[in-house]
């Protein structure tokens, strides 16, 4: 699933692969704090990406990450074991494998303290801000609520969520969206619909898959960002700061937005599992050969429809 990220006022989203399968990482686009610099081995199996850091969970559950470190963001404690991951603008949110969560980096706004207990499935970083999904699929948030973004709603019939620049996305039991926090471009008027499986957000747009497959988006469209392509063969979505990135089911990607660091010049092939995008950059995760015969389940095996708690 996805989120997003920034240090200062730019966010960033990502995607992290659900696979339970080890591969390699590749990255492109911005690469001044290192953030594409990947770590070697072919054992990962989920990826994620901060503003400017970026984040690598191992089949063993360690954690590995590389990047901008001022805040110590990638400074992962250690012997720490991990089964989910997620990268915020200056801070890193961990979910352990007991279901408690662990955070560690910028914290100016209370975006590490997290809160306490072992049912949480499921984060998302903003920000400054942090969600969880809790097992009963309720909501809780954290951090900077300036604009709103942590003023979750009441009930629980959550699914899936997203966490934007300053605002948060949340898929609904019954395949519809809500979404509060800032709204100055448009990024919490959520389409209308309950066909919606996926969900991702950047720093002020978003994008959702349907269940039939197509995308769509909507907030701030400068750079093209929300000018999705046509089709029906999407599994995945991540949102950077002004770009977008998606997954087809036959394992290649597509980009589009803002290319000023080559983050929409997707790297060939149709190999890959699973995606996340940085503030200025991508992350993908390719799996070993013996495993590519994922691929041919289709959408079945990435796209996360109405998912039970």
């Amino acid at each position: 699933m996805i989120v997003l990220v920034t240090a200062g006022l730019f966010v960033v989203a990502f995607w992290a692969c659900e696979s339970a399968f080890a591969g390699y990482i590749v990255a492109w686009g911005q690469n001044e704090y290192g953030e594409c610099d990947v770590p070697a081995g072919d054992d990962f199996n989920k990826i994620a990406s901060g503003f400017r850091h970026s984040l690598g969970l191992r089949s063993d559950g360690s954690l590995v990450a590389w990047g901008h470190r001022y805040w110590g963001q990638c400074d992962v404690p250690e012997g720490g074991k991990f089964a989910d991951i997620a990268g915020g603008g200056g801070f890193t949110l961990a979910l352990k494998p007991d279901g408690s969560l662990a955070a560690w980096g910028q914290n100016d706004y209370g975006q590490c303290d997290v809160p306490e207990g072992t049912d949480f499935v499921d984060i998302q970083c903003g920000s400054i801000h942090s969600l969880a999904l809790k097992n009963n699929s309720s909501l809780v948030a954290w951090g900077n609520t300036a604009h709103g973004q942590c003023n979750v709603p009441a009930g629980n019939n959550f699914v899936a969520i997203a966490a934007g620049g300053n605002h948060s996305v949340t898929l609904m039991s019954n395949g519809s969206l809500v979404a509060f926090g800032q709204n100055y471009q448009g990024q919490c008027n959520v389409p209308t619909g309950n066909d919606f499986a996926v969900i991702t957000a950047g720093e002020f747009h978003n994008l959702a898959i349907r269940s039939d497959g197509s995308l769509v988006a909507w907030g701030l469209n400068d750079d093209g960002q929300c000018l999705v392509p046509a089709g029906n063969d999407y599994i995945a979505v991540a949102a950077g700061c002004d770009h977008s990135l998606a997954l087809k089911s036959d394992g290649s990607l597509v980009a589009w937005g803002d290319n000023t660091y080559g983050q929409c010049n997707v790297p060939p092939g149709n190999n890959f599992v699973g995606i996340a995008a940085g503030g200025f950059n991508n992350l993908a995760l390719v799996p070993e050969p013996s495993t590519l015969f994922l691929l041919g389940l289709g959408s079945m095996a990435l796209l996360r429809k109405r998912r039970k708690i």
